[in-house]
């Protein structure tokens, strides 16, 4: 009877080995994998010469200096505004 290994969850899955050869040849497969959560250290002739890591993507509120996101704390109440009277105060028509 054939039994099947359970995977690892990704956090315990140990950081891959790749040279820059098949990097070259399966950047995008790889650079898939990367965005998914895993990490590849990148060899030429067996010595580790960079490790590429997934970007961290911050979770929740925006960055407090972002100026986007904050325009409701400098907008003033002004009630409701018909689409004609937001041409007019964005345009100037």
């Amino acid at each position: 009877m054939l039994t099947l290994k359970k995977p690892r969850p990704r956090s315990a899955q140990a950081p891959r080995t790749v040279s820059v050869t098949n990097l070259k040849l399966h950047t995008g497969r790889l650079v898939r994998s990367v965005a998914r959560g895993r990490t590849l250290t990148v060899t030429h002739r067996r010595r580790a010469l960079a490790r590429l890591i997934p970007v961290e993507v911050p979770a929740g509120r925006p960055a407090a200096n972002d100026p986007l996101f904050r325009l409701a704390d400098f907008a003033e109440p002004m009630g409701v505004l018909t689409n004609e009277q937001i041409d007019q105060a964005i345009y100037g028509l």
